[in-house]
């Protein structure tokens, strides 16, 4: 996964680490209770374990935890774990039966735009964009995906300003703002360049 790939997942776990809680110690016997699977789950997944963590939120997921809570933390452990193609299916599932979770759909518009799938990205993104405007990292993975994998370079700069206009020191405002002032040399043309289906 590329440096730039990566980086767009990461936006997502940036996101959801927002939402951690306190973590107990888990007990040495077995767990009984959603809770107790949730702390189990959450302690192996700060021991680094992410496939014992998936396997312990998923097993409190089914026991009746609360769905966004261990969706978060499923996301975050396979997208750390480099299990790109299980975050996608948590997070299309989570968001088929609640879609105004935004948080949860731009981590999953970063999963599409890693595993390759620009025009889920996009299509994704688009939305966000005008349902959670303020968002600054929406505009900004949109302006990325608009300029690298549509060649839609007059979209990546309107997305890449509305991100400044949001986030004026934001992590990436010095790449958005570079690349802004060298697109102004590009020709016209450029601009206008094939879009990819």
């Amino acid at each position: 996964m590329n440096k730039i790939v990566r980086s767009g997942v990461l936006f997502a776990v940036v996101s959801l680490s927002a939402c951690a809680s306190r973590i107990v110690p888990a007990r040495s016997t077995a767990p009984k209770t959603s809770a107790e699977l949730l702390t189990r789950g959450l302690n192996y997944a700060l021991a680094g374990d992410d496939l014992a963590a998936e396997q312990y939120l998923s097993a409190a997921r089914a026991a009746g935890e609360p769905e966004d809570r261990v969706v978060r933390e499923l996301i975050k452990v396979c997208v750390r774990a480099g299990r790109l193609e299980q975050a996608r299916q948590h997070g299309e599932n989570y968001v088929e039966r609640f879609p105004d979770d935004n948080v949860i759909r731009f981590a999953l518009a970063s999963i599409y735009f890693a595993k390759g799938d620009g025009l889920s990205a996009r299509h994704e993104l688009e939305q966000l964009v005008v349902e959670w405007r303020e968002h600054a990292e929406s505009h900004f993975l949109l302006g990325l995906i608009l300029r690298d994998q549509f060649s839609d370079m007059s979209g990546a700069r309107r997305s890449l300003e509305q991100y400044l206009a949001l986030a004026p020191t934001g992590a990436h405002a010095t790449e958005a703002r570079g690349w802004i002032k060298r697109s102004a040399t590009f020709p016209v043309a450029a601009t206008n360049a094939r879009r990819t289906p």
